[in-house]
């Protein structure tokens, strides 16, 4: 029994590290397919020697038809398709969405569009289970399909389908396909001629792309597209410019050549000589890839040129070995251009039997073709030819029919603008009715919410205006309390003062009482002292108590009540002021007498004049000025 058990477990571990193995290697597969043929072969033969179980063979199958695919080998690629369905057992719904988009996609490469998009709806319709991101990618191919069958609604009604995916599911959609979303909506609204709209969605992929990557030089081609179709060609060859620097470092040479093509054809409005260039550069690099169709195209278009320029043995060797290319490729249109650039070099260079045999092939080809504007060249140069030839019957029916297919290209076009026109006026028609109705809708909706605000507002304003109203009242009321008290302050504060001065006055007054006094008692000492000759006390004595310095502190310090600033001012404006000089002032600013002053000072009246005019004369007043009236200003 222990036996058995681990042989189930190796068993069981063998087959687990196998599919490891090959999941593993499944994934290198997908991730150099593309890009490297060599290893991807690789990677299936290693595959098929990993195959333990039917889901391992059904992958193994379904990644050699995608390699069939990828090499244009669409019959390889069904035949790998086939005998994935003949092997039993379940499917995933992931390898069912990947087995039909190939389907879907050979029958698109092979332009069988209405077939591919029968695959994709029949796929879409029967599985309900479809995941969003899945349905998103088969819309995209059906938009591809219906942009090449010239049913663009149609295209655009799949590209919006996609973007609906896209804004609902977005997190769950990988970068590749919104990139692939943004850029159908592109191609969708390119090939409308809306132009802005489609430059809209294509800067929309913008944050997508890696900066460096042939997606991001892809993003600049495409630019450069619309503005090569809209006579941009400035601009389109900044763009073109931009995206080749990228495809030179990563070396997509197949790419490349796209854009060394575009680039010529955009410089071939604005500088032949540039390209020339371009054009050989696009011969060149597709030459290396391998590429014969636009190897082809660059030489023709090159022959163009130098027929412009008249060298015609550059432009016959270009154009010849164009037309060997195509014919290997069996390609009719590249052959059918080519002979009617021949055609037209031989015309030229007056070799008309050359011409006629080359624009009869030509003829030939566009009957097939039923391209009517290529008709319409090979007539006229079939018309040209025969008239310099001087055959002017021939020349006469061909002059006919180009002048009647002309005719017939005119009215179609004309018709083509009417009907673009109508189209344009019924559309904008109808955009102008849904603006309208929109804006009826947003301003009836905005007249519903302006009805609602202005309620709330009126409600908030009330409320606002009762708190405010309450606050206000109480604020008043505080106001005129506090104004009250302030009222009540302030004059205490003015009967403070006023009491103050009428004491300092008070104060004052006695004190200029005792030093009248004081001095009329030294007076009387002085003359007793004279009268009796007696030298108890000296004079030097007696006019020291006259000037006692303390009494005139005191006396000073109640001035300073009365006059604060006087002192400092009268300092300030005449500092060489003497002690007695100075209280001479004081005594006039008191508004004293000169009987009082002579009093104080202990000196005679006219001493007091006489000091006064002193006083006028340092204080530098003119005559005509009052000694009283200008110390009183101070």
């Amino acid at each position: 029994m222990n036996h058995f058990a681990c042989i189930l477990i190796f068993l069981y571990s063998t087959c687990a590290f196998s599919q490891s193995r090959f999941d593993v290697s499944d994934s290198l597969f997908n991730a150099v397919v593309l890009t490297d043929s060599l290893k991807a072969k690789k990677e299936l033969e290693f595959q098929q020697t990993l195959i333990k179980t039917a889901q391992n063979k059904r992958q193994y199958l379904l990644n050699r038809a995608w390699y069939g695919y990828f090499r244009n080998r669409f019959e390889e690629s069904e035949k790998y398709l086939k005998a994935g369905l003949k092997v039993k057992g379940n499917t995933t719904p992931t390898f069912e969405a990947d087995r039909v988009k190939l389907q879907s996609l050979i029958a698109t490469r092979r332009n069988e569009f209405d077939e591919s998009n029968k695959i994709i709806d029949d796929f879409l319709n029967q599985k309900g289970s479809v995941s969003q991101a899945v349905r998103a990618d088969f819309n995209l191919t059906a938009c591809h399909n219906y942009i090449s069958l010239g049913e663009y609604e149609k295209a655009k009604h799949k590209a919006l389908a996609s973007y609906a995916i896209l804004k609902k599911k977005q997190t769950y959609l990988k970068n590749n396909v919104k990139i692939k979303i943004y850029s159908s909506l592109y191609n969708v609204y390119f090939y409308q001629a809306k132009y802005d709209s489609a430059l809209y969605y294509l800067y929309r992929s913008e944050p997508l792309l890696e900066n460096g990557s042939d997606a991001k030089a892809s993003f600049y081609d495409q630019i450069a597209i619309v503005y090569t179709v809209t006579e941009k060609h400035k601009s389109a060859i900044h763009y073109y410019k931009k995206g080749i620097a990228i495809h030179e470092k990563t070396h997509a040479l197949i790419t490349l050549c796209h854009s060394y093509y575009n680039l010529g054809e955009s410089y071939k409005e604005v500088n032949l000589d540039s390209a020339i260039v371009y054009y050989n550069k696009a011969i060149k690099t597709a030459q290396e890839a391998k590429y014969d169709q636009i190897t082809g195209f660059a030489m023709q278009d090159l022959g163009d040129i130098y027929i412009s320029q008249k060298n015609y043995k550059r432009a016959k060797e270009l154009n010849e070995q164009a037309l060997a290319i195509f014919q290997s490729m069996n390609l009719e249109r590249g052959i059918l251009h080519t002979k009617l650039t021949l055609g037209r070099l031989n015309l030229e260079t007056k070799q008309y039997d050359q011409s006629l045999k080359v624009l009869n092939e030509a003829l030939d080809l566009v009957r097939k073709s039923e391209d009517k504007v290529d008709l319409v060249y090979c007539y006229e140069y079939l018309y040209k030819t025969y008239e310099a030839k001087g055959d002017y019957k021939s020349a006469f029916r061909y002059y006919r029919l180009y002048s009647k297919k002309q005719r017939e290209m005119m009215r179609l076009e004309l018709q083509s603008n009417i009907d673009n026109l109508n189209l344009t006026y019924q559309v904008k028609t109808k955009d102008t009715k849904n603006r309208l109705l929109k804006k009826q809708v947003n301003l009836k909706n905005k007249k519903i919410r302006a009805e609602q605000i202005t309620k709330w507002v009126v409600v908030c304003l009330l409320i606002v205006s009762v708190i405010a109203i309450v606050f206000l009242r109480r604020f008043l009321m505080q106001r005129t309390k506090l104004k009250e008290l302030e009222l009540t302050v302030a004059q205490s504060e003015l009967k403070l003062l006023e009491n103050e001065k009428e004491q300092t006055l008070n104060e004052l007054e006695l004190l200029k009482q005792q030093l009248i006094a004081k001095n009329a008692l030294i007076g009387e000492l002085n003359n007793l002292v004279v009268e009796n000759e007696q030298n108890l006390i000296s004079k030097e004595q007696l006019s020291s108590l006259t000037t006692n310095d303390q009494d005139w502190v005191q006396f000073l310090a109640k001035l300073q009540v009365l006059f604060p600033s006087f002192a400092d001012t009268l300092k300030s404006r005449h500092p060489n002021l003497s002690n007695n000089e100075f209280r001479l002032a004081v005594l006039i600013k008191l508004n004293l007498s000169d009987k009082e002053i002579s009093e104080l000072l202990f000196i005679e009246i006219s001493s007091v004049k006489k000091a006064k005019n002193r006083l006028k004369q340092k204080l530098q007043l003119d005559t005509s000025d009052k000694l009283d009236v200008y110390i009183g200003s101070l």
